[in-house]
């Protein structure tokens, strides 16, 4: 399934926008993408990746940190930092009881 692109909200910031449901509501869900020096990436609150926008993080950056701030905005931490093991994880304090799986 296709997404909408990155969608630029000022310099050196996009957003990407998911759909999302929660007990069958639909709430989506968003990632904030900051360019840092260097054109390295900073991914808040990580979406599921599919090929289209991974090559648009690519084309703009190196992913270099994600970030799950809370214990909700983390499904797809794990997903992110595998495809970019070379990124920095960090993960909201008592994340790791609820996903010890996440590496950080």
């Amino acid at each position: 399934m296709t997404h909408a692109p990155l969608r630029p909200l000022a310099e050196n910031l996009w957003v990407a926008e998911r759909p999302q449901s929660f007990f069958g509501l639909p709430v989506g869900t968003r990632m904030t993408v900051i360019r840092l020096a260097d054109e390295r990436l900073l991914l808040h609150s990580p979406v599921a990746l599919d090929a289209a926008l991974r090559a648009q993080l690519d084309a703009i950056g190196r992913v270099c940190f994600v970030v799950a701030p809370n214990r909700v905005h983390h499904l797809y931490a794990g997903d992110v930092a595998k495809t970019y093991p070379e990124a920095r994880l960090w993960i909201a304090p008592g994340l790791e009881r609820k996903r010890p799986d996440l590496v950080y």
